[in-house]
């Protein structure tokens, strides 16, 4: 699959609907929220873990984390069209545009919030086991280290 839209060079009209259906469905800014989320919840996993002197507080770690979010959404969002434009290239654009007129309905907007909701939660959970695991690998280390 490529990777970058200037190495596939999508006509003007195809861009325009992954552009809408990015929007419809709010796939970067979902992304991008998961992203971040992740990165926190397994960064707090092993702050915890560490002495009380080097760890981060919380409002800081989330700061930082929030610096980064515009570099985060530019390289998402740039995947979420070349994943679309890949995904999708089998339709016709009144296909495509049936799609995002879907996608723009109120059932379409549940099935999505739905959809997402889950991803949400499934990877919330599993970034919280990670860091969780991590943390506790770090407190193994530390104490093999200790003796």
């Amino acid at each position: 699959m490529p990777c970058s839209l200037k190495r596939i060079r999508p006509p003007p009209q195809r861009l325009g609907q992954a552009e809408r259906l990015d929007e419809a469905i709010g796939a970067t800014e979902n992304h991008v929220n998961l992203t971040m989320n992740t990165q926190l919840a397994v960064s707090s996993a092993i702050m915890a873990t560490l002495p009380k002197e080097k760890q981060i507080p919380f409002s800081e770690l989330k700061n930082r984390i929030e610096q980064a979010r515009p570099q985060i959404a530019a390289a998402v969002q740039m995947n979420i069209l070349v994943s679309f434009l890949y995904v999708y290239q089998p339709l016709t654009s009144a296909e495509l545009d049936g799609y995002i007129d879907f996608a723009n309905s109120r059932e379409g907007v549940i099935y999505h919030q739905a959809t997402i909701a889950g991803f949400k939660k499934a990877i919330l959970e599993a970034s919280l086991t990670l860091g969780n695991s991590i943390g506790e690998l770090l407190v193994q280390v530390n104490q093999q280290e200790a003796m």
